[in-house]
C-alpha cells in the first residue's frame, strides 16, 4: 500500500469509527450540502442491491445542499470488519479501491466508486463492504497529509455506506426499490429543475407555482405522496416491498423508509414508513413566510430518499416555485 492509500485509509477508517460519519442523513430540512443516499449499479444487473464476488459494481452518492457550493471528494472501499461493537471500520487489510474528485458546477458529476468485488479468499471472509468517504466544502482533498480536508474555512463531512456481499447459495438476491408517483396537492408533480444551482427567479416558469404563508396568522401547508413502485417481475414482492427472513426467522416484508428533506423549511417529520397500513406515504410541507420569498419567486426543491434498510435504495428530487402572496 503506498503512502497515499494508506493515509487515505486511516483517515476514512478514523472517520466512520470516530462517530463524525454522518452515515447517509436523512433531516428533513437542508441546511448544508450533505449525503443522502448511495445506490449500486451492477453491471448487467442495475436492479439487484447486492453484488456477487467477482462482479463490476458502481456505487453513486446522492449529494445535495440548498445551492450549489464547491466541493472535493474522496471515497474508498474495504473488507468490513466484525467488531461487535456496532461500529463500522476497516479489516486489517485495509481499502482496495478509492477514488475522488471535484463538483463545482451542475455538470460535475458527484462522488462515485467503480470496483469488482474480490473474491471471499482476498476478502478474509467478509460479508459485508465499508464505503466510508468525505467530501470537502470550499476546499480541497489531499492525500498526502493527515488531514484529508485542507483550505481557510474548509467544512468536512464524513459518510460511509455497508455492503452486502451477496452468496446466492445463502439467501435470494435483494432488489433496490422502486420509487412510483409522486404528487403535490393532489396533482401528478414530475417537474425538476435542471441547473442545481437555481435558487431564485422562477415566477411564471413552467414550476408548480406555491404561494407562500402570509406574514400574519397560520401558515400554508402543501400535501405531498408518494407510492412505491411495482417490479416487472413481483416474485413474491408486494410493490417494491421484498419478502425476506428476517432474525426472528419468519418470512415477512420489506418496510420501506422514505426520507422526505427540502431546500426550504419545513416538513413536518424526518421520514415515513411504506409498509401494510401507509402506501402512498403522505406528508405535509409548511411554506415559508412571504417576506422571506426572493421578489422574483424562490425555488424549493424536495428530495425523496427511499431504503429498504437492505442496501437497496432509490431517490427521486422534484421543484417547485414559492412565490409571494398578494
Amino acid at each position: 500500500m503506498n503512502r497515499s492509500i494508506g493515509l487515505a485509509f486511516v483517515s476514512l477508517s478514523l472517520a466512520a469509527w470516530s462517530g463524525c460519519s454522518d452515515g447517509l442523513s436523512s433531516g428533513s430540512d437542508l441546511e448544508g450540502t450533505r449525503v443522502l443516499g448511495a445506490r449500486t449499479r451492477i453491471e448487467g444487473d442495475p436492479q439487484r442491491a447486492w453484488p456477487a464476488h467477482g462482479e463490476s459494481v458502481e456505487v453513486e452518492f446522492l449529494v445535495l445542499g440548498p445551492e450549489l457550493t464547491p466541493y472535493e471528494w474522496v471515497v474508498g472501499v474495504c473488507p468490513r470488519a466484525e467488531t461487535g461493537f456496532g461500529i463500522d471500520i476497516c479489516s486489517d487489510s485495509g481499502l482496495f479501491a478509492i477514488n475522488q474528485g471535484s463538483v463545482s458546477s451542475p455538470d460535475d458529476l458527484p462522488p462515485s466508486i467503480a470496483f469488482e468485488v474480490p473474491s471471499a479468499e482476498a476478502l478474509e471472509n467478509a460479508e459485508t463492504l465499508l464505503l466510508s468517504g468525505t467530501i470537502c466544502i470550499e476546499g480541497s482533498v489531499s492525500l498526502e497529509s493527515d488531514t484529508l480536508c485542507q483550505g481557510a474555512g474548509v467544512e468536512a463531512r464524513a459518510f460511509s455506506f455497508v455492503l452486502t456481499v451477496w452468496d446466492e447459495a445463502v439467501e435470494p438476491a435483494n432488489r433496490h426499490p422502486i420509487l412510483g408517483a409522486i404528487t403535490l396537492d393532489g396533482q401528478p408533480w414530475i417537474q425538476d429543475v435542471e441547473d442545481k444551482s437555481v435558487r431564485e427567479g422562477c415566477a411564471g416558469s413552467d414550476l408548480p407555482q406555491l404561494e407562500a404563508s402570509l406574514d400574519e396568522g397560520p401558515k400554508t401547508d402543501y400535501v405531498l405522496t408518494l407510492a412505491d413502485g411495482d417490479y416487472e417481475e413481483p416474485n413474491g414482492a408486494v410493490g417494491s416491498r421484498e419478502p425476506f427472513v428476517n432474525i426472528e426467522n419468519d418470512m415477512v416484508l420489506e418496510e420501506l423508509q422514505v426520507s422526505h428533506i427540502a431546500t426550504l423549511p419545513d416538513i413536518e417529520r424526518q421520514f415515513t414508513f411504506i409498509d401494510d397500513d401507509t402506501n402512498p406515504l403522505e406528508v405535509e410541507w409548511t411554506a415559508p413566510r412571504s417576506s422571506e420569498i426572493a421578489p422574483e419567486g424562490s425555488v424549493v426543491r424536495v428530495v425523496f430518499v427511499m431504503r429498504d434498510l437492505r442496501d437497496g435504495m432509490d431517490w427521486a428530487t422534484r421543484a417547485a416555485c414559492v412565490i409571494r402572496t398578494p
